[in-house]
C-alpha cells in the first residue's frame, strides 16, 4: 500500500525508475533497467505473479489456417525475445 496506485505496467516501471517506489514485475519488462544498474532487484526470492499471453480465436472448424500459423510465429518469437532479454542478448 502506498500513495500511488495503477494498473498500467508502464506506468509502474516509470515510477520506480523516478525513485518513486519498489516494483514486483516479470524480469524481461525491467531487464534493460537492471542492466543499465537505473533499478536494482531488491527481493529475487518474490516473483511475480506470473504473466499470461492470450489470444481469442474461432473454433478450428472455423479457423482460417493462416491465423494457427501467426499465433505458433507469435508464440515462438514472444518466447524467443524474452529468452533473450533475459539472458541479456
Amino acid at each position: 500500500h502506498g500513495p500511488y496506485d495503477t494498473d498500467d505496467g508502464d506506468v509502474l516501471t516509470g515510477w520506480a525508475l523516478s525513485g518513486r517506489g519498489i516494483i514486483n514485475k516479470p524480469r524481461f519488462e525491467v531487464e534493460p533497467f537492471i542492466r543499465d544498474r537505473r533499478l536494482k532487484v531488491i527481493l529475487p526470492s518474490t516473483p511475480p505473479t506470473p504473466v499470461q499471453f492470450a489470444a481469442v480465436y474461432p473454433h478450428k472448424k472455423l479457423q482460417d489456417p493462416k491465423v494457427r500459423l501467426l499465433l505458433d510465429f507469435m508464440a515462438e518469437r514472444c518466447q524467443r525475445l524474452i529468452n533473450d532479454l533475459v539472458a541479456g542478448k
